[in-house]
């Protein structure tokens, strides 16, 4: 297993490495996040107390676009404290780093690259942490029962994390769509199965990320041995969403030359919330 998941890990990092480009310059993500994801975030924070004087963290936290709206979204709710902030892509922490705030927040940010493990113990997290938070991680990680674990070490008692990701059902929906690149050769019991999965942006700059495919079941029973509740729920468009995404062509929620996500991303959940209590 452990060369299985090392080979897993070397490939994640090379479809990652030729990606990180296109990353930086996406638009369909950020519409994605802004009109779907973001208010999934919202909600799910609001069914967690207020925590004054906390200590937060995100992994995976890329460039700090999503982070700075859940530290702002934090606030607003009365949250105030330090937030630790990881991803293993250098070029991205340089970016989140490099982005200067015009006011003093009562949530300071704090970010760092490296692997998750050495962070946690560099900053000394463990068992500290209030609010942990991953935005469409999961999908990307071969060894997804270690980050669980993890995160369940980093978690104080009784506090609590939320995972977005990309639903296992509309992975399916695009496998069998044929718009994955499967791997054949990456093979483990830790995972169903690993393609490049399309992130899909107009005018033929569609670009790929890693992406590891578990059931639902396989990450409820992972959570399961590591918090002592779990709460879920999916994100599809509101009619709303759809109606305006058709006026002002919005990608991904309309149809367009290369929008393969199209039309399942109106017609079935595409991501999916795991909000968890240690």
């Amino acid at each position: 297993m452990r060369q299985s998941l090392k080979k897993a890990q070397e490939w994640a990092q090379e479809v990652w490495s030729k990606s990180v480009k296109n990353w930086k310059t996406r638009n369909q993500d950020y519409n994605y996040k802004r009109l779907l994801a973001r208010p999934g975030v919202e909600k799910s924070i609001k069914t967690f107390r207020v925590v004054r004087d906390g200590i937060f963290l995100d992994v995976g936290c890329g460039e700090g676009s999503e982070t700075r709206h859940i530290r702002d979204f934090l606030v607003r709710q009365g949250y105030t404290g330090t937030f630790y902030c990881f991803d293993q892509q250098k070029e991205l922490i340089q970016i989140a780093q490099a982005t200067s705030e015009e006011t003093s927040p009562p949530i300071t940010l704090v970010f760092d690259y490296g692997r998750t493990g050495e962070l946690v113990e560099k900053y000394d997290l463990q068992g500290k942490v209030d609010r942990a938070f991953s935005t469409f991680l999961l999908q990307d990680m071969p060894d997804v029962e270690r980050y669980f674990e993890t995160m369940s070490l980093c978690l104080k008692k009784s506090g609590g994390a939320i995972f977005l990701l990309v639903d296992p059902y509309f992975g399916k929906a695009m496998l069998e769509k044929g718009v994955l690149k499967v791997n054949r050769k990456l093979q483990s019991e830790l995972w169903r199965w690993a393609a490049e999965y399309p992130i899909v942006e107009e005018g033929g700059k569609t670009f790929y990320a890693p992406y590891f495919h578990r059931e639902l079941e396989d990450y409820l029973k992972l959570l399961y041995q590591h918090f002592s509740d779990v709460t879920l729920f999916d994100l599809r468009p509101s009619n709303e969403v759809i109606e305006m995404s058709k006026r002002d062509k919005i990608s991904p929620f309309y149809d367009h030359p290369g929008n393969v996500y199209y039309p399942e991303i109106l017609e079935i959940p595409s991501s999916l919330f795991l909000l968890v209590t240690k």
